[in-house]
């Protein structure tokens, strides 16, 4: 994921399924299908419900959070013209266009790795001064815009999960 402003003047962002997504589900059902197999396959003491826990728990975060982010992307157009000067999200359908210097504030949330285990999971929200949310998810963008003149929060989580959907 890429933070820092670039000399391009017009960005859209709309859902892509890219290859990053494709391993990400590829991992959670592998997994989940190695802990059913080691549950089915093998008689179960204290040691294998560990073992096939602990794989159920590391296969259900890729899956869980690709179909989170699928959901939030999905029907979802944010096209920014910074020689217009306008921040234009279309929700399903729903059009709704903000001037860029109605944008109030930025964050910005990366996914935290644990040790070796971390995917790439992360999003920009984006606030403007009538209260308004976008969200533009990783699964739109490697690259998000900052508004000049803005800071973005940046912060991370090791779940990154989007609470509030764009309401913009």
């Amino acid at each position: 994921m890429s933070i820092e402003p670039s000399n391009t003047s017009n960005y859209t962002y709309q859902y892509r399924f890219r290859l990053g997504q494709l391993l990400n589900l590829t991992v959670g059902i592998g997994l989940l299908g190695v802990s059913l197999y080691l549950a089915s396959r093998f008689e179960l003491d204290n040691t294998l419900i560990v073992i096939v826990c602990f794989l159920s728990l590391i296969g259900l975060t890729p899956l869980l959070l690709t179909i989170h982010y699928l959901l939030r992307s999905f029907g979802l157009t944010i096209k920014i013209d910074q020689n217009r000067g306008t921040f234009e999200v279309t929700n399903n359908g729903r059009s709704n266009t903000y001037k860029l210097e109605n944008i109030t504030s930025m964050e910005i949330c990366e996914q935290s790795s644990i040790g070796l285990y971390g995917f790439d999971f992360d999003f920009a929200k984006y606030i403007f001064s009538n209260g308004n949310i976008c969200i533009a998810t990783n699964h739109m963008t490697n690259k998000y815009f900052i508004p000049p003149g803005i800071e973005p929060r940046i912060y991370k989580e090791i779940f990154p999960i989007i609470w509030k959907r764009t309401n913009a």
